[in-house]
């Protein structure tokens, strides 16, 4: 699974979420993994989800909507679950 998915997941379960919490441990490889992740993340995500809905003349439509935002809390390091 993506480094980045596994951030987005554990923020969505517990509501937040740190780099230290999920790979915790000394070391370049895990040190190199959090940077990574960090840069990838960028500052928020939209969580989508494809649903079919039907429009007013009955016929489905798939229609992207938005179930989650993750945003970064640079002050306490923390990756939070904002809606």
């Amino acid at each position: 699974m993506n480094e980045v998915q596994v951030l987005i997941d554990k923020c969505r379960k517990h509501g937040q979420a740190t780099l230290r919490g999920i790979w915790p441990g000394r070391g370049r490889a895990v040190t190199e993994r959090r940077a990574n992740v960090k840069k990838a993340f960028g500052d928020q995500q939209v969580v989508k989800e494809n649903r079919m809905v039907k429009n007013d003349e009955g016929i489905e439509v798939e229609e992207s909507v938005v179930i989650a935002t993750i945003v970064f809390d640079k002050p306490r390091g923390v990756y939070l679950l904002a809606s």
